[in-house]
């Protein structure tokens, strides 16, 4: 009689969400069993795992322990590595939301009549068997053969007389009646025959259905997956970019670059709430992102929740200046100072960290000399101040000859102290090393409406329109537009006047928007002089009026 030999599997707990499971023992006595949150043969009480989360197959013939994600949210790792399915090996570490199961397979005990084969026909010695059988049965053998204690020649004599006999009867049976050579596939019951089967032909047709893009779910994943999500969003493939940031944060659920991935996409689309829960849910998880803080800040300041970002700041500095140094974070840290100096605690503690930034934080970079200026130029308003920040303005010019916020702020200066003949000198030194920048353009069309040179101001404007021809939602084209429409009333043009009002309101400058043309209360041609006229402080960098804290217009 053949012998019987089966191997057995189990799952032991060794990490669980509740720790009474710990080291809880879970035999896999079905051949098919589902783990999940819901109607499964494992049930687990836990939110990371989905109602039916993974199944595994076990045949108890060759040993395998198979394993299949059924589609579930959080994945399935196995020894730290997101797979959808696979054959568990002894002492794979699985895990399951949050628990961790240690597979153990190994040959279960023999039955006295599978034992009884072995040891009659004298095909394994000793050491076979008891490699063999694991556990009790392991001892119950050498106890049966340590009782007969043969003799080694014995043993020897009795597997060559063994496998001899074998040898010549196989022989008789091919040579004596070719059609009863059976091989071991004709061995398998026919039924057993016809399942394996089935199952290759299904596997073979899901291996053909269309699935998405194959990982390798590494260092060197993450890496790509961060790559390609900021490739999609500079090509402005929003939707795209959106599949692939939240496809990354479930092959990385513990990881939080994903979800920093996923707020950039959120902001990029507008979603600037959406944008502030997904950049908080990431402050949770590791490694923590400290540009994380910057943005968030920033859009608290988009939707008018100053208290929350003074709150962030000061989470934030601490472990910027405990950590290591980063001349990019700091930057960031800077231009947010820069934009929103109401952040500092106080006039000292500024000036103090605007001379670091001169001298340790970025020394190459214009940021330090920005920052001092920005503070006295709010802070005092005597002439002296005016020259200082002036001459921390051209400092900070000879490291970034380039750089327009400072051309914008010398700008202003000049003309706080009525040298008009200085402001453009300015303005032609800004176009000259910035000749496709729309700023100083806008600037030098004001300046000639002011002074009533309507038709001085056109070509101006007309370069403007022509620079963002391509992106017609840029701020400067829609004011540009504007100002033609302001130009257009002087000349007494009231229907160009409110086409250009028109086009300007729907590229999303608002105060075209509500221009009395467009909202119906037309001006009487000899009171034009009274109509709304741009106004180039209403323009300066920090006046109340050009702060760029709204919320981003919606496509």
């Amino acid at each position: 009689m053949p012998s019987s030999q089966e191997k057995s599997a189990r799952l032991v707990i060794i990490e669980g969400k509740d720790n009474r499971d710990k080291g809880k023992v879970i035999p896999l006595k079905k051949n098919y069993i589902i783990i999940g949150r819901g109607q499964a043969d494992i049930v687990l009480n836990d939110l990371q795992v989905s109602r039916a989360h993974v199944s595994l197959e076990f045949n108890e013939r060759t040993g395998d322990l198979v394993f299949t994600d059924l589609g579930s949210t959080n994945g399935v790792l196995v020894n730290g590595e997101l797979r959808k399915s696979g054959i568990l090996k002894d002492r794979d570490r699985f895990k399951v939301g949050n628990t961790v199961f240690d597979c153990q397979l190994a040959f279960e005990q023999q039955t006295e009549i599978g034992t009884g084969a072995y040891l009659r026909s004298g095909s394994l010695d000793a050491k076979s068997i008891s490699e063999s059988l694991p556990g009790p049965s392991q001892f119950a053998v050498e106890g049966a053969i340590k009782k007969s204690q043969p003799s080694s020649q014995a043993i020897s004599e009795t597997k060559a007389k063994a496998s001899q006999s074998r040898l010549q009867e196989k022989t008789k049976i091919t040579q004596s009646n070719p059609e009863k050579r059976v091989g071991f596939y004709h061995k398998i019951p026919k039924s057993v025959r016809f399942g394996a089967i089935s199952l290759v032909l299904i596997l073979v047709v899901m291996s053909q259905l269309p699935s998405g893009p194959k990982r390798n779910i590494s260092n060197r994943g993450l890496e790509n997956y961060v790559t390609e999500v900021g490739k999609l969003i500079n090509e402005k493939k929003l939707d795209q970019a959106k599949t692939l940031a939240l496809e990354s944060a479930k092959a990385f659920p513990a990881n939080s670059v994903p979800l920093v991935l996923l707020g950039n996409v959120y902001f990029e689309q507008r979603k600037i709430d959406l944008a502030v829960e997904t950049y908080q849910k990431s402050l949770s998880l590791k490694p923590l992102q400290l540009v994380t803080y910057t943005r968030l800040i920033r859009l608290n300041f988009i939707l008018n929740k100053r208290d929350e970002a003074k709150k962030l700041i000061n989470e934030y500095l601490p472990l910027l200046e405990s950590g290591e140094p980063n001349k990019k974070l700091y930057l960031q840290t800077g231009e947010l100072f820069l934009d929103y100096p109401e952040l500092e605690k106080d006039k000292e503690s500024g000036l103090q960290r605007a001379r670091k930034y001169q001298t340790q934080y970025n020394p190459e970079d214009p940021i330090g000399y920005k920052l001092e200026s920005n503070l006295i130029s709010l802070t005092e308003k005597s002439p002296e101040s005016i020259k200082r920040s002036e001459d921390l303005l051209i400092k900070g010019l000879e490291l970034d000859p380039k750089d327009e916020w400072i051309y914008d702020r010398l700008f202003y200066l000049k003309l706080s102290q009525n040298n008009s003949t200085a402001a453009i000198n300015n303005l032609e030194i800004w176009i000259k090393m910035q000749p496709k920048s729309s700023k100083p353009l806008l600037l030098y069309s004001y300046l000639k409406f002011n002074e009533k040179n309507y038709l001085g101001a056109v070509p101006y404007l007309q370069k403007i329109m022509n620079l963002h021809s391509q992106n017609q939602n840029h701020p400067h084209y829609a004011e540009a537009l504007n100002l033609m429409g302001q130009i257009s009333i002087q000349q007494n043009q009231l229907a160009e006047a409110e086409n250009f009002f028109r086009q300007s309101c729907q590229a999303g400058y608002q105060p075209s928007c509500v221009h009395p043309i467009i909202t119906g209360v037309r001006p009487e041609p000899n009171n034009r002089e009274t109509t709304n006229a741009p106004n180039l402080e209403s323009r300066e960098p920090n006046s109340s009026s050009n702060k760029q804290d709204k919320p981003p217009k919606k496509k």
